[in-house]
């Protein structure tokens, strides 16, 4: 299991602080409710309930705000950063190495599930790609945000085996160990990366922030 905070999670995983990472910022879950928001991003959302879902999904993000660094300081670890209709904003070298194809602007759903590199790249494709889905099902359970729902629809249109993996109904965004594994489609080597996403609040507005160790890296400690 992660610590609960943010600065005990990057102690704890890159073993150094998080002010030696240069961001600093507590981790802001959501709430318990999200399993049903997912489901009315399939079936709409109550009347009823619309005003509320909102101030809710806000009230869970939490207030805080700080400014991000540019994530080629975390190198050699891979860094990114994203929205929660998951297009990527910022990526350094080694995300970018490791994910062939994602770059500024990419949306990593549709690389996911319309890109054939990312099945070579993403070993547990499969899972990948169902927590891809889950996580912008979570962003489509927003009523103010079609552009969710329009991206959710494109790949499960265009993708038969995605909308295989949606029709199981699973809504869990919580990856079931805290690593994902990685083929480099250009030698065939595959990597065991130690991963962890939070969402933080830079320039006011919530934004993805993904790190990821490989397994074989040594953490550098004055970046």
């Amino acid at each position: 299991m992660w610590p609960y905070t943010l600065v005990a999670e990057f102690e704890t995983l890159f073993e150094c602080t998080a002010a030696e990472l240069g961001f600093v910022n507590r981790r802001m879950g959501r709430g318990h409710h999200l399993a049903q928001l997912a489901a009315e991003s399939v079936h709409g959302v109550p009347e009823s309930r619309s005003a509320t879902s909102q101030s809710e999904t806000n009230d869970s993000l939490g207030s805080s705000s700080a400014d991000a660094p540019n994530p080629d300081i975390y190198s050699p670890m891979l860094a990114a950063y994203g929205t929660p209709q998951l297009y990527i904003l910022a990526n350094n070298k080694e995300y970018r190495h490791a994910f062939p194809g994602i770059t500024v602007g990419t949306n990593l759903l549709e690389w996911a599930t319309l890109d054939p590199i990312a099945r070579e790249v993403l070993v547990e494709w499969e899972l990948e790609t169902e927590l891809l889905g889950n996580s912008l099902r979570q962003a489509a359970a927003n009523p103010h945000n079609g552009e969710a729902r329009a991206i959710l629809g494109k790949c499960l249109d265009q993708s038969p085996d995605y909308r295989a993996i949606y029709d199981r109904g699973h809504t869990d965004v919580h990856r079931p160990y805290s690593y994902q594994v990685l083929r480099d489609p250009a030698t065939g080597e595959i990597t065991q990366v130690e991963c962890n996403i939070w969402v933080a609040f830079t320039h006011g507005k919530p934004t993805h922030f993904y790190l990821g160790k490989p397994q074989n890296l040594t953490p550098q400690k004055n970046i």
